[in-house]
């Protein structure tokens, strides 16, 4: 029993570092944005009441940019390295549609951007489809077009480090 134990104890900690490192991703990718953008103009998790075309009652954006001077607002939707499909394209781009109509209400006249940041992104059917209505970029992609330095991002940094603090506080 006490291998078992500890297999479900490393099993809960790997799991833990994984859902961890999609977060981590998410806090470079708003980092640069401020460095690119003046950082007040970049949001984290930005909220967005509903469109009222679905029965969501807000819409949330991972990374949010407000370009007051060339009245423009930019949204960003990031998705890990495993993520996957669990809902059918056209809902899917029916909720990226009604993301888009909620931030118009709230920013009338601003140009609407949707961008979807694919970490290790290469082409694959699903996101290429997406990709013919709204940018799907690499994390190599965005670190080109936005100035940002891809060498100090390390997942695989951060997923070390992160078991090694969650194996410490356990012990």
């Amino acid at each position: 029993m006490p291998l078992f134990n500890f297999l479900k104890k490393l099993h809960s900690i790997l799991h833990s570092a994984s859902i961890k490192q999609g977060y981590f991703l998410q806090k470079f990718i708003f980092k640069s944005l401020q460095a690119f953008y003046d950082e007040r103009s970049v949001f984290y998790e930005r909220k967005f009441s509903g469109d009222h075309s679905t029965i969501r009652k807000f819409h949330k954006v991972d990374c949010f940019v407000l370009d007051v001077l060339q009245q423009k607002a930019i949204c960003f939707e990031i998705r890990g390295e495993s993520t996957n499909f669990n809902i059918a394209v056209d809902l899917y781009l029916k909720q990226i549609e009604s993301t888009i109509r909620s931030v118009q209400l709230e920013f009338p006249g601003y140009k609407i951007e949707y961008n979807i940041i694919k970490y290790n992104y290469e082409g694959d059917s699903v996101y290429k489809s997406i990709g013919t209505l709204y940018p799907v970029l690499s994390l190599k992609d965005f670190c080109i077009r936005y100035n940002a330095d891809i060498f100090s991002y390390s997942p695989e940094r951060f997923f070390v480090s992160e078991i090694e603090q969650q194996f410490k506080e356990q012990h």
